[in-house]
């Protein structure tokens, strides 16, 4: 009987010795953090269109409402926000003529 309670011991203090190094699994993106790498990335996919080519822009910026769309489905407000000041954050900072052109300032 004492050699099956040395064993048993033995194989609790192994699985707790192996079991104690497990780390938490990795922490998932919010919906906020996933629309705004969306929205960055949709407008990355607009900035290599030919700005000659507006039938593929049109495309583009389709697409991208297409992927906002989701998170309106989903009535996530903040993710919406988020993908939206990503677009327009990207757009602005790398092609400011285009930024204005797809979103003029509203007249007085």
């Amino acid at each position: 009987m004492k050699p099956i309670a040395l064993l048993f011991s033995a194989f609790l203090l192994f699985a707790a010795a192996c079991g104690g190094g497990k780390s938490a699994p990795p922490a998932q993106p919010s919906a906020a953090d996933e629309a705004r790498r969306q929205g960055n990335a949709a407008a990355l996919e607009l900035l290599a269109v030919d700005s000659t080519d507006t039938m593929a822009m049109q495309q583009s910026i389709l697409q991208a409402k297409s992927l906002q769309s989701k998170y309106v489905m989903r009535r996530d407000d903040e993710a919406v926000r988020a993908f939206d000041q990503a677009f327009r954050q990207c757009l602005r900072e790398k092609a400011p003529s285009l930024y204005r052109n797809v979103f003029p300032a509203p007249k007085p």
